[in-house]
């Protein structure tokens, strides 16, 4: 499920943990990719993206995400900081590109085959980032992210 779309995440994501099956996400951030993992038991979609849990999802005002949760590492090939700041403020879109749509499903793949084979997959709060153009794979923790980071 992609980041753009809170209301219908949320449904999925509650419907997957009363269900006892896992929940993946993952979206593309310009020639790279972001992809988490939901246990059933483990922190809901609204904990990850800071919202309160059970948050009505019928009001458009309630489900306000803050880019850090949706986009932690900000490649660094995006070097207009003004186009960052209208990013953050919600005045342009995250970029994306074919590149990052590929890597996003290649990267969701792989966790669907780890879940399914039982293999240790990072699982929210944890998430993977991985840009193809910057080469750089992170396997981060949203809740130990503060500000966004901007890759070297």
């Amino acid at each position: 499920m992609d980041f753009g779309l809170f209301k219908q995440s949320i449904l999925l994501q509650r419907a997957a943990r009363r269900k006892g099956i896992h929940y993946l996400f993952s979206t593309a951030i310009g020639f790279g990719a972001i992809s988490v993992v939901f246990d059933p038991k483990g922190i809901t979609l609204e904990e990850y993206d800071g919202l309160p849990v059970d948050v009505d999802v019928n009001d458009p005002a309630k489900l306000k995400v803050d880019l850090q949760r949706i986009m932690p590492i900000i490649p660094a090939y995006i070097t207009d900081m003004v186009a960052v700041q209208d990013i953050i403020d919600g005045k342009r879109y995250v970029p994306s590109t074919c590149i990052g749509a590929g890597l996003a499903a290649i990267l969701t793949a792989g966790d669907v085959i780890g879940v399914i084979l039982g293999k240790d997959v990072p699982k929210a709060p944890r998430y993977t980032f991985f840009d193809i153009i910057d080469r750089q794979l992170v396997v981060g923790n949203i809740q130990k992210r503060k500000t966004i980071k901007k890759t070297k």
